[in-house]
């Protein structure tokens, strides 16, 4: 099997082999997804050794992308080979089992190998026969691949911590800017209440002429004087209509003061003044929250990747809604629900609907999400990678419903294990809540993307082995009582 693997290799190679990969390591975790991009459709996948088909999973995803998982019915996996044709090209892979591999680990960049640009993918072919011709061996080009995303993890660690001081330096600006604009604050409710005062005055003189005009007009109707009633009643017109007028403008004052006030509730100086000087910070991140994130979350380019797929999410009516409620209400009367899932690259996002039906703010505080096993014992907390509302946690205002978009990177889940996202408010009396996600709910949403790699498989355009099909046996546990602390 494996010398006709190798000859149909380099047979197919000829014609494209300037596109050609040849022998690129692609890590396999034990609880990641492994996810490979292409230029064109997948047509093949095969494994060198028949046996590897027990231990790895292969999946084809929106036709140009494959992904790979660890048979998690087995403990550890053979290193092999994999061949994948599409759009004309051969490449030849190294597929190396990692045990110690962790999607919260900060020091690893998730394992997905993009090679959907033409050029770029022209590009690290060259890369790979000049390494080749220079002699240098499999272990030098994977060292090589290494130090290249070890400059990429450091820049991220730097820009991390530029990321942090940056907000520690927001954090003091914006106490000077808080401070600034409480004084012209008070210098403008000062102004407005003046101005205030005086129009209630004018509307009080121009209400005792209007009554003057009006007791002249009636004692002229008694004279009978034609003349002075004609004049005492344009008095009396005129008078109405400069009270109507300074009426009205106290009405405007008065509604423009009420919604001056209902709009400085959520100003800085408003925020502060109800939270703040309470010693709830809605401006910084929840406490907590940021031992749940990883490097992914600081990084410009990872945020706006994410900012564009949560963006067509929230503004997307994904049919099927899977309407996941949380278990309660949050300060007796938030409700949140998962409405879908969904899986893009490496990264699986969660669509949320807050609904605020009470009389007082939501506080978004920290948001976290558990991975539990059949046990239903919490095996790993799965750090965040994005969410919705990165710098400026929302606040939603009673009556009010918003969108949120939780994303990390996929984790390897089976039918009989559980996601569990954990969502509390700042103030701790008002409660929290959790959405249960079971491994048959987030399988199922996961097939929906990809294809089996098996004979079984109803798109006869992806030829594969017909004992691929591996995945691990599907069964559903009552999840009660879930704790990880």
């Amino acid at each position: 099997m494996k010398h006709y693997l190798l000859i149909l290799f380099i047979s197919i190679s000829i014609a494209g082999y300037a596109q050609n990969i040849n022998g690129e390591k692609i890590i396999v975790g034990k609880e990641s997804i492994t996810i490979i991009n292409f230029p064109d459709k997948v047509l093949n996948i095969s494994f060198a050794d028949d046996k590897a088909y027990e231990y790895y999973i292969p999946k084809r995803r929106e036709e140009k992308s494959i992904s790979i998982q660890f048979n998690k019915e087995h403990e550890t996996a053979p290193n092999t080979s994999m061949i994948v044709n599409e759009g004309g090209r051969s490449h030849m892979f190294r597929i190396v089992f990692d045990p110690t591999y962790n999607i919260n680990d900060d020091s690893r960049p998730p394992l997905w190998y993009d090679h959907s640009n033409l050029k770029e993918l022209r590009a690290f072919v060259q890369k790979q026969k000049q390494m080749m011709a220079k002699g240098s061996d499999e272990t030098e080009m994977d060292k090589e691949q290494e130090s290249d995303r070890k400059k990429e993890i450091e820049a991220k660690k730097a820009e991390m911590v530029r990321a942090q001081q940056e907000k520690e330096k927001e954090a003091e600006e914006r106490k000077r800017k808080v401070e600034e604009e409480r004084r012209k604050e008070e210098e403008r409710q000062k102004q407005e209440a003046e101005a205030l005062a005086k129009a209630k005055r004018e509307a009080e003189e121009k209400e005792k002429q209007f009554l003057l005009a009006k007791q002249k007009e009636e004692e002229s109707r008694k004279a009978a004087e034609e003349e002075k009633q004609r004049k005492a009643a344009e008095e009396l017109a005129k008078k109405e209509a400069e009270r109507k007028a300074a009426q009205e403008r106290l009405t405007q004052l008065e509604e423009e003061r009420k919604r001056k006030e209902a709009e400085k509730a959520y100003s800085e100086v408003g925020l502060w003044q109800r939270y703040g000087k309470f010693g709830i910070d809605v401006y910084n991140y929840p406490p907590g929250q940021m031992a749940m994130v990883n490097t992914d979350f600081f990084i410009a380019a990872d945020t706006l990747y994410h900012f564009r797929n949560a963006d067509s999410l929230i503004n997307t009516d994904i049919p099927d809604k899977l309407d996941i409620a949380a278990d309660n209400l949050i300060n007796k009367g938030v409700s949140i629900t998962l409405e879908n899932i969904v899986f893009k690259e490496i990264y699986t996002y969660y669509k949320l609907k807050v609904v605020n039906n009470t009389d007082e703010d939501f506080l978004l505080g920290k948001t976290y999400m558990y991975w539990y096993d059949a046990n239903n014992q919490a095996k790993m907390l799965i750090k965040c990678s994005y969410l919705t509302y990165i710098n400026f946690f929302p606040i939603i205002r009673p009556g009010n419903t918003q969108y949120l978009v939780f994303a990390t990177r996929s984790p390897n889940v089976v039918p009989d294990e559980s996601l569990v996202l954990f969502i509390e408010d700042r103030r701790k009396e008002k409660g929290s809540a959790t959405i249960v996600i079971s491994g048959n709910v987030y399988t199922t949403e996961q097939a929906k993307v990809e294809s089996k790699a098996s004979g079984k498989d109803t798109d006869a355009s992806l030829d594969v082995k017909e004992d691929v099909d591996k995945s691990p046996s599907s069964g559903t546990k009552k999840k009660k009582g879930r704790k990880h602390k």
